[in-house]
């Protein structure tokens, strides 16, 4: 097994690895000089590694056991090639499997370079045709990211072993014509989890029940929903592969979730289509997923359906992202029944029809031969799959050339789009930003997304402005244009176009990146004459040397401030908030600005070198009214069952480095809330879930509970007696069902006919005089899914409830698809309530959503940094 060598870009809030292929071999395992030249050591097979065939009932292997079974494969054979490609969340080494003949092996950089040099499209049409002839195609095939889905995972080393091993004409003429990149598992800390849980409760009558806790330590289900932000480390580590490495031709994901009764979905997809996907990638789609039709059928497995359920729409998953790059992304969607446990279908007890209409027991164009029910096993689930494997890797080796040269094609005609303009380039200063931390993080986003970057060397003019040296430049003369074009453009989904208005997109309609980070772009129609450099290392400038004051003023408009302030909060160092603007001889500073004294200026230094804050110094005292923020005692409740809204709150407040404390149901019932907590956060679930528990039977008693009338009566005393309680998105509810909140949800009950808007972009008026609102723009995307809206109830007391953010009064959308915008408009979608001495905040819709809306995170700290504020418990007593 090789290790890559790994290099690292400072990143905040994530950390860039930029990947070199291949390097010293790992401490301990084989390198490829020690290995025969040829192929006679005898290949061992899964299950002598195992102790069990992968797909026997009852079994799972774990990731050491797929990790043991790689490396015995790569020592026994000059045809596999194990890669360390970076950890995991919780430190599990992933791996990268290099798959092909001998020959081929031997010059794997060869052939890299050949896939890159094509999918850059930086060489001639002639190199192209020739690089085309003599490559060969390269194919990523996965398992594991979805962990809950066992077969994928479990199909890895049983497609591996069949590679190595078959002698068949079919298996040689893959390994000479294709290089397969096998990620075995890419989320190993997931596999982990669901194959001890399982094993855990076999033979009992929760052998079936669902893992309580995310199959990913932060993400959950949306570790594929992760793949243009990449906020997580395995995402990272793969797309390092992708975009920058290998430039597969083929990207095939494998799922267990087709619509039931069929056996699997294969492409080609439903609408509607992204119309910034290039037509080969579809062409090329729909021609994989008929050679993959063509396969189950000659193999007579039944049940095969297409056009169903998955669009090729939205931009941000592992199948999807790709297809950007101008990658042909497959999904496969397998049957699974619950882990490697079997069941027996009676044709009797299932549907006459899929939910969209389409008949399920007799043939259709996009489901010829129906599954007619039987038994179902893991091993029937990971046969279907390494057909599906097996037919991608079939076709791209008899069309190899064919794949070569379209990626070229596509990358050049992309080159050649960009340079007719419209929009030429895309240039984002860092100066003059709302927050230069956001707009330096979203460059970086688009630099691991195999973007290049340029950045000016000399001030220049443009699109009617003056933009200083140091301003990015991306320009839209690159292979990779449509991914770039669709990260920073207003999407306008189009519908389904099927007819049925009750037809819901399958995840977002809406992700334009610049809003929902709240960076400022300029679209350059003509091509600039300025300087520029080539980036490679992405990121804020370095502080200039710090002079001493007696005062520094630290800026809340920026995301980083609020890690600055946790850090001096948690050295013990004295802060003070400033709740009036600041106006300086040259500038001014909203309210909310940060204060510190100049006597802790080493430690402020430091810190702010770290995380290249700039400070402004003073030696006035500034004269708006000041107040010592103190420390807060966070609690973020984790429910006993898994809660994606959790994790990813989970994520943002280490990311920036807030101190709080998980909290479960029994605390709630028990504890003395408010001498242990100033600050309780409540993730989105439905209020009836969060008191109750969930009502499935499935799951063990411990994990079955919800807090209880005792934890609701714990909750609303704790906000009585001084509190802050977070309610985030579906939980708003709690509050103004039984805290006397005096809102409404005004859109709870409106039919989808009425209004509709799972997963858009929506704009939002923000006070930023308020101290929830403080440090914000005015004027922010918010990620509105199925998400909520507020307006008072008749004769409220406006004194005891404030609106700090409403959606706007026009123009809502702003990226995606809405039915009903009027319902929103002017309606409340962060509100803060008094409730005794303490407050509830109401954040309308998940401020922190997948990690993505930079422009909205400080909704979230600052409703914590409340309970802060010394006065803040006196503030609204009697």
């Amino acid at each position: 097994m090789v290790q890559l060598n790994w290099r690292r870009y400072a990143f905040f809030p994530l950390l860039l690895l930029f990947v070199q292929f291949p390097t010293a071999p790992v401490s301990g395992i084989s390198s490829p000089s020690s290995r025969s030249v040829v192929q006679t050591h005898v290949i061992p097979r899964p299950e002598d590694v195992f102790g069990f065939k992968p797909g026997t009932d009852y079994r799972l292997a774990d990731y050491n056991q797929m990790l043991a079974y790689y490396r015995r494969l790569d020592e026994a054979s000059d045809r596999i090639k194990v890669f360390e490609i970076g950890p995991t969340c919780e430190g599990r080494q992933m791996i990268l499997a290099v798959i092909s003949a001998e020959a081929n092996m031997a010059n794997l950089e060869k052939w890299r370079q050949t896939s890159e040099k094509l999918a850059r499209a930086q060489v001639s049409e002639q190199e192209a045709r020739d690089l085309a002839r003599t490559g060969k195609a390269v194919v990523w095939i996965d398992g594991g990211l979805h962990a809950n889905e066992v077969g994928h995972a479990q199909h890895s080393p049983e497609l591996a072993y069949r590679l190595v091993t078959d002698e068949t004409a079919s298996a040689q003429q893959i390994r000479n014509n294709v290089i397969l990149l096998q990620v075995p598992v890419l989320n190993p800390d997931g596999l982990d989890l669901v194959a001890n849980w399982y094993k855990s409760n076999l033979g009992t009558r929760y052998e079936t029940s669902p893992l309580p806790e995310l199959y990913h330590k932060y993400a959950g289900h949306d570790n594929n929903r992760d793949w243009y932000m990449m906020t997580q480390p395995e995402t990272r580590n793969a797309s390092v592969l992708l975009y920058q490495k290998w430039f597969p031709q083929i990207v095939l994901n494998h799922h267990q979730t087709p619509p039931f009764p069929a056996r699997i979905f294969i492409p080609p997809f439903t609408s509607p289509v992204n119309p910034n996907i290039p037509k080969p990638v579809l062409n090329g789609i729909d021609q994989v997923g008929q050679a993959m039709a063509g396969r189950f059928e000659k193999e007579g497995k039944a049940g095969v359906v297409s056009r169903m359920e998955f669009d090729a729409w939205w931009n941000g998953g592992m199948r999807t992202t790709p297809c950007f790059h101008n990658m042909i992304g497959i999904l496969a969607e397998t049957a699974l029944y619950a882990y490697a446990t079997p069941y027996d279908y009676k044709r009797e007890n299932l549907p006459r029809r899929f939910h969209n209409g389409l008949p399920a027991l007799v043939s259709s164009p996009d489901y010829p031969n129906p599954w007619l029910g039987g038994p179902w096993k893991l091993s029937n689930a990971i046969d279907y799959m390494l057909t599906a494997s097996m037919s991608v890797l079939d076709v791209a080796a008899k069309q190899r050339e064919a794949f070569l040269y379209n990626i070229y094609r596509m990358g050049r005609e992309a080159i050649d789009e960009g340079k007719r303009g419209a929009p030429s380039a895309y240039v984002i200063p860092v100066e003059g930003q709302h927050d230069p931390s956001a707009a330096v993080g979203m460059v970086q986003v688009l630099k691991l997304g195999g973007l290049d970057i340029e950045q000016a060397e000399e001030a220049f003019e443009a699109a009617g402005r003056h933009f200083a040296k140091g301003t990015y430049i991306i320009p839209t003369a690159q292979a990779f244009r449509p991914y770039l074009v669709d990260l920073m453009e207003v999407q306008k989904y189009p519908g389904k176009q099927t007819g049925d208005e009750s037809e819901q997109p399958y995840d977002l309609t809406g992700w334009t990146l610049p809003m929902q980070m709240g960076v400022k772009t300029f679209k350059v129609e003509r091509e600039l004459t300025v300087s520029t450099r080539s980036v490679l290392d992405v990121e804020l400038p370095e502080v200039e040397s710090f002079e001493p004051y007696k005062y520094y003023l630290i800026d809340r408009r920026w995301n980083t401030s609020f890690t600055l302030v946790n850090r001096l909060l948690n050295a013990g160092i004295e802060v003070e908030v400033l709740r009036d603007k600041l106006v300086l001889e040259d500038s001014e500073i909203p309210p909310g600005c940060f204060l510190v004294s100049g006597q802790q200026g080493e430690t402020v230094h430091k810190f702010a070198a770290e995380l290249r804050i700039p400070l402004r110094g003073v030696d006035a005292p500034p004269t708006t009214r000041a107040e010592r923020l103190v420390k807060p005692r966070v609690a973020l409740y984790k429910p006993s069952r898994a809660n994606q809204d959790e994790g990813w709150i989970r994520w943002l407040l280490e990311r920036y480095e807030f101190s709080f404390e998980c909290l479960r149901e029994d605390s709630i019932r028990r504890a003395d809330l408010h001498r242990l907590f100033d600050v309780i956060i409540i993730p989105s679930e439905p209020g009836n879930r969060l008191i109750e528990g969930p009502t499935t039977s499935l799951l063990p008693p411990q994990f079955s509970i919800g807090i209880g009338a005792e934890g609701l009566h714990n909750l609303k005393e704790f906000v009585q007696q001084g509190g802050v309680l977070i309610a985030s998105d579906a939980t708003c509810q709690v509050p103004l069902d039984y805290f006397g909140v005096p809102f409404r949800n005004a859109v709870r009950n409106l039919s989808e006919s009425v209004f509709s808007c799972p997963g858009s972009l929506v704009r939002l008026e923000v006070d930023d005089s308020d101290p929830v609102g403080w440090g914000m723009d005015r004027e922010v995307a918010a990620c509105f899914v199925k998400s909520q809206a507020f307006e008072l109830l008749p004769g409220a007391e406006q004194q005891d409830t404030t609106s700090v953010a409403r959606y706007a009064k026009s123009d809502v959308l702003m990226s995606g698809w809405i039915r009903g915008e009027e319902q929103l408009r002017g309606k409340s979608a962060v509100g803060r309530a008094r409730v005794g001495r303490g407050e509830v905040v109401l954040l309308g819709f998940p401020a922190h959503f997948r990690g993505q809306p930079h422009g909205t995170f400080k909704l979230l700290f600052n409703s914590i940094y409340l309970a802060g504020l010394r006065d803040n418990a006196t503030a609204y007593s009697d």
